[in-house]
C-alpha cells in the first residue's frame, strides 16, 4: 500500500490551538505576585552582598565611619547584581517552568509564543529584559499589551488542561 504525501488534515487542525488570552486582572495578579517574590530574592541577595563589602570596610562601628579606600563603585556592581537576580527569576522560571512563574501558578496562567509553543530560552531571556524598560507596566494597564509580549512575539494564556 502506497503512503500518501499529502498533509494531513487533522494534524493541521490539532496544530492550530484557540488560545484564551488572560484578562487584565489576572496579568496584574500575576505582576503583583511575582513583583513580590522577585523583590524578595534581590533584596535578601543584594542585602547579603551589602552586609560582606560593608564589614570589610567599616572601620568604627560606634560611628560608623567608612575605609575612606571604600570603594564607592561596588554599589552599581550589588545594583547589577540584584537586577541580574531579577532577570533569572523571570527567566528560569517561564523557561524551566514550561511558561510559568509562580504568580501565573496562582492565577492559572501562562506564557506560550503567539503560534502557541512553548518558550525557548531566547524568548524567556528577551521577556525578563523588557520587563526592565522604564513604564512598561503602565503601558500594560492603560494601553496594550505588556511590551514583553509584543516585543517577542508572546502571550499570556489561561493554562490549557
Amino acid at each position: 500500500m502506497e503512503q500518501s504525501t499529502s498533509p494531513d488534515l487533522l494534524a493541521d487542525l490539532e496544530n492550530e490551538i484557540a488560545l484564551e488570552h488572560a484578562s487584565k486582572g489576572l496579568r496584574l495578579a500575576n505582576f503583583l505576585i511575582d513583583g513580590i517574590i522577585s523583590s524578595i530574592l534581590y533584596s535578601v541577595f543584594g542585602s547579603f552582598i551589602q552586609m560582606i563589602v560593608m564589614a570589610a570596610y567599616i572601620r568604627d562601628l560606634d560611628n560608623f565611619s567608612v575605609d575612606p579606600g571604600f570603594p564607592w563603585a561596588i554599589f552599581f556592581i550589588i545594583i547589577t547584581l540584584q537586577l541580574s537576580v531579577y532577570i533569572a527569576y523571570f527567566t528560569v522560571c517561564e523557561k524551566l517552568l514550561k511558561g510559568r512563574t509562580i504568580g501565573k501558578m496562582v492565577t492559572g496562567t501562562m506564557a506560550l509564543r503567539e503560534d502557541g509553543n512553548p518558550l525557548t530560552w531566547k524568548n524567556a531571556i528577551l521577556r525578563s529584559l523588557c520587563r526592565l524598560i522604564p513604564f512598561e507596566p503602565l503601558v500594560a494597564i492603560f494601553i496594550s499589551y505588556p511590551w514583553h509580549d509584543d516585543f517577542t512575539k508572546t502571550v499570556v494564556v489561561k493554562k490549557r488542561i
